[in-house]
């Protein structure tokens, strides 16, 4: 999405938003590991209507593809518990 449809998307919503007398709204961004190509079009709109952050929350994402690999004493770890047939 362009700056400029972002911005008129963002018109368009307040416009409804004080036609409707709504007070608050409170948005949440979709994480940059769900977006196709990362950009801040949003941010950049929220920015320019003054919009307050009350909450700022940490992602994670774990590629299934490229496997973690275990510390040494992780390893160490699990074949003793393995030993003693420990099971989850």
């Amino acid at each position: 999405m362009k700056i400029g449809l972002m911005l008129e998307l963002f018109d368009s919503l307040m416009t409804y938003l004080i036609q409707h007398r709504i007070k608050t709204l409170v948005y949440k961004a979709i994480p940059h590991i769900y977006q196709v190509v990362p950009a801040e079009e949003d941010l950049y709109a929220l920015f320019r209507y003054d919009a307050k952050l009350i909450r700022r929350d940490v992602s994670s994402a774990i590629l299934l593809d490229e496997p973690i690999p275990f510390r040494k004493g992780r390893k160490w770890s699990i074949k003793r518990g393995k030993k003693n047939e420990l099971h989850d």
